[in-house]
């Protein structure tokens, strides 16, 4: 049965069996008995150290109080040796500045790049001698000889540059 806590300590009648009952006290709160003990005056002395809130002024500067230092020696500075500068690149003589400086020729790679440009060339005449003279166009027959001229060019040009890998 449920009753309010005003009548905590008076004697009631059960409505279902009208047995005379006395309502105990309600178990406290722990929340209420903690404010309890807060509330009280306690004569414990006060934490040594306690955060300063954010509306008090902060304490002036003799009341602080640096914390006592080891006696512990001091370890000795290692000695630290400067690094020697580098020194600056010298340009060589070989390699003067201008449009042409990276001109190196390597024949093992410029040569094959130029013969892909002839073989593209003569097969791409043959296309077109095929075209005028049967009057059948096949794509591919005029795709892969330019493809092919354009990566023999590159070769070539990759041969006389310093683009070639192999030394």
């Amino acid at each position: 049965m449920r009753v309010k806590d005003e009548v905590a300590g008076h004697k009631i009648r059960c409505p279902g069996c009208s047995a005379v009952l006395t309502v105990p006290e309600p178990p406290k709160d722990a929340d209420e008995e903690a404010l309890n003990v807060f509330l009280e005056d306690s004569p414990e002395e006060p934490p040594a150290s306690r955060q300063r809130g954010w509306d008090e002024p902060p304490p002036a500067a003799d009341s602080l109080q640096q914390a006592p230092r080891s006696a512990r020696p001091a370890l000795p500075k290692p000695v630290v040796s400067p690094k020697p500068a580098k020194p600056k690149p010298i340009r060589s003589k070989k390699e003067p500045g201008g449009l042409f400086n990276n001109v190196e020729w390597k024949p093992y790679i410029a040569i094959p790049g130029l013969v892909t440009m002839v073989i593209a060339l003569a097969w791409l005449a043959l296309s077109v001698a095929v075209f005028f003279g049967t009057g059948v166009l096949y794509a591919r027959a005029l795709a892969i000889p330019i493809v092919l001229f354009f990566m023999g060019g590159g070769t070539f040009f990759k041969g006389i540059t310093r683009g070639g890998s192999i030394d």
